[in-house]
């Protein structure tokens, strides 16, 4: 193989490379329009379980405009990274907690479901509301 040859083949190899990495992400999509509008802190405004309202939550939840945030949980903190399409949001936890649900940017809140592995090895979907406050 001639050296124009090699180097044509080694040049194509480096920018498909190039490309592939381009398209890799340390995190979450975050749409950059809708980004600053969701990240801020929210507090829990209401929670249910199997149909009844919990009380006594006072779930906290941080996102950055970065795809990074923490959910406050029963007083533990857990980072997540949180990806945004439209209005549609999801994020999940360090813990392997997943959510999924809606901005209402209008009324600046988010509802969805989170859906946990608690300790004792069982599995609960929590109907959430959280109003944003800053």
């Amino acid at each position: 193989m001639g050296k124009k040859k090699l180097l044509a083949l080694f040049a194509c190899a480096l920018l498909a490379a190039t490309m592939v990495l381009a398209g890799c992400s340390s995190g979450p999509s975050v749409a950059d329009e809708g980004a600053a509008d969701v990240a801020g802190t929210y507090l829990c405004e209401s929670v249910y379980m199997d149909g009844e309202e919990a009380s006594g939550y006072s779930d906290k939840l941080i996102l950055e405009e970065n795809g990074k945030g923490v959910c406050v949980y029963e007083d533990e903190e857990f980072d997540l990274r949180w990806e945004l399409n439209g209005t549609a949001i999801a994020w999940s936890d360090e813990s392997g907690d997943k959510f999924k649900g809606t901005v209402d940017f209008e009324n600046g809140t988010i509802s969805g479901v989170y859906s946990i592995d608690f300790a004792e090895g069982e599995h609960g979907e929590l109907d959430y509301v959280f109003k944003k406050v800053q």
